[in-house]
């Protein structure tokens, strides 16, 4: 009996005749191993993708066999077909956003607007997974792309002199700017020094006590900033906050970059190594002995440091320089070579 693979030469469909010979080429088995099965097979052909054809079992355009397709075989073996997907991981990644500060012209000065209040972007990160028979062997970075980008927080500070007048007693005065007080009595008796000495009845400002001069606690913040937002509402802020504030302000009017963030904001290497003032190999030298603590990111060779970790570093090496530099001088000093 003739197997759906057996061969015939001639073929089947040719005619007897006395004296014909008919040569029976019988399929040989092979054991084939797809989808989770293992079949017992034949084949009249010895090239492993043809076996595979010849049994009805087609390859995807990632799929491979074991031995290859092109490789020939014997009788009796095996053949392993792999199935191979592969799939494609996303992961979003938070961006921050900054706080600016931006002169506005058109606003009084020592008033501040908040006129957007910022929002974080979003970074999809793409990973590359490959699965043969359905198990993970490999991941690889696949680009990454912004999605959301983010929203700066933007503050608008008034740089605008709007002179006033005001009745005093000597008359009408011009002013632009006015402060909160809460003052008491002070003369050049209770200015704290003795009558004959130099300083008696002057100020810390080195102005003569009297009429009109007051001493101002610093520590108390007595100049008033008001958040006004977008809906009307004011708050006081704190004079911790209003100096930051102030000295922002002076910052941005000088032409100067600012940028605000959170202790527990995260950095690249590349902004920890311009935040340093230090070279990016440098750097990464730093990391990799220690120094600055660093975490890679799950299924990434990208490394992030915590800007609190930075800022940590950055006053030990402080610290370090203000103490060789006082061994220096104790040296120098003591007329010791160094």
């Amino acid at each position: 009996m003739l197997a759906a693979l057996d061969t015939v030469t001639p073929s089947r469909e040719t005619a007897l005749t006395p004296d014909l010979t008919i040569v029976i080429s019988r399929a040989a088995p092979y054991r084939i191993t797809a989808d989770g099965q293992t079949v017992e097979a034949h084949s009249g052909a010895t090239a492993v993708g043809q076996v595979l054809a010849d049994n009805g079992i087609a390859m995807g355009p990632l799929d491979y066999a074991r031995p290859p397709l092109d490789a020939t075989i014997a009788p009796g073996d095996a053949i392993e077909v792999v199935r191979v997907t592969e799939r494609i991981d996303t992961e979003d990644v938070v961006i921050g956003f900054e706080t600016v500060y931006e002169p506005a012209a058109d606003m009084e000065i020592d008033t501040i607007l908040e006129a957007s209040a910022g929002s974080p972007g979003v970074l999809q990160r793409r990973t590359r997974v490959r699965l043969e028979n359905g198990v993970e062997v490999s991941r690889a970075p696949d680009g990454e792309v912004v999605t959301v980008y983010p929203q700066n927080h933007v503050i608008r500070y008034g740089t605008q002199i709007v002179m006033r007048t005001i009745d005093t007693p000597e008359g009408p005065a011009e002013y632009w700017r006015k402060v909160t007080m809460r003052v008491t009595s002070y003369t050049a008796a209770t200015s704290g020094k003795a009558l004959g000495d130099p300083g008696y009845g002057i100020t810390a400002s080195g102005v003569q006590a009297g009429f009109g001069v007051v001493a101002e606690a610093m520590e108390s913040g007595a100049d008033a900033v008001i958040l006004t937002f977008s809906d009307g509402r004011q708050v006081a802020l704190p004079s911790s906050l209003a100096e930051v504030l102030r000295a922002s302000a002076r910052e941005v009017a000088d032409g100067h970059g600012l940028t605000v963030l959170p202790s527990d904001a995260t950095l690249t290497p590349a902004e920890a190594a311009e935040l340093l003032g230090l070279s990016r190999p440098f750097v990464a030298r730093l990391l990799d002995d220690g120094e600055i603590p660093s975490e890679r990111l799950p299924g990434s060779r990208h490394r992030r440091v915590r800007l609190a970790d930075v800022l940590e570093f950055a006053e030990r090496r402080d610290r370090r320089r203000e103490g060789r530099r006082r061994i220096a001088e104790a040296v120098a000093d003591a007329g010791l070579p160094y």
